[in-house]
C-alpha cells in the first residue's frame, strides 16, 4: 500500500510539472510579455525561463531520485507537449473552424509553433532545473 501511495505521489508531481510547463508556454504563446528576450526568436522572456526553471527545480526536489527525475522529465515533457497541442487545435474540434481545408493548416501550425517555443532552450532549462532539484533534494534529504 505504501509503494502504491509513493507511485501515485510521483505521478501527481509529474502531472503537475507538465501542467505548469504547458501553462507557462501557452501563456507566452497567447499573451506574450514584453521584456528581456533570451535566446529564442519567439517571445519567451527571462521571466518565462525562470518560471520553467523554478517549477523544474521544485519537481526535482520532490522526486529526488535521479531515475525518477529523468523519467519524470521525459513524461512531463511529452504530457506538456500533448496539452499544448490540444489547446492549440481546440478551435478545430470545438467547431469554430468552418472549412475542412483549414484544419490541416491548423494542425501543422500548432506543431510548428510548439516546436519553435519548446526546442531547444526550454527543454534544456527544464532538464537543468530537474537535475539541480534532484541534487538539492538529495543534499537536503527530502
Amino acid at each position: 500500500m505504501r509503494k502504491l501511495l509513493a507511485i501515485v505521489e510521483d505521478l501527481a508531481v509529474i502531472l503537475g510539472w507538465a501542467i505548469t510547463v504547458a501553462s507557462i508556454m501557452l501563456q507566452a504563446m497567447y499573451k506574450p510579455r514584453y521584456g528581456i528576450v533570451v535566446a529564442s526568436p519567439i517571445q519567451l522572456t527571462l521571466l518565462d525561463y525562470l518560471s520553467l526553471f523554478g517549477a523544474s527545480v521544485l519537481s526535482g526536489m520532490i522526486l529526488v531520485d535521479a531515475e525518477k527525475v529523468m523519467l519524470g522529465y521525459i513524461a512531463s515533457l511529452f504530457t506538456s507537449l500533448l496539452i499544448m497541442f490540444v489547446a492549440l487545435i481546440s478551435p478545430s474540434f470545438l467547431g469554430t473552424v468552418k472549412y475542412s481545408s483549414v484544419e490541416g493548416l491548423l494542425y501543422g501550425g500548432a506543431a510548428t509553433l510548439i516546436f519553435q517555443y519548446v526546442f531547444p532552450t526550454a527543454i534544456f532549462v527544464c532538464l537543468a532545473g530537474g537535475v539541480l532539484g534532484g541534487i538539492l533534494g538529495e543534499k537536503l534529504h527530502m
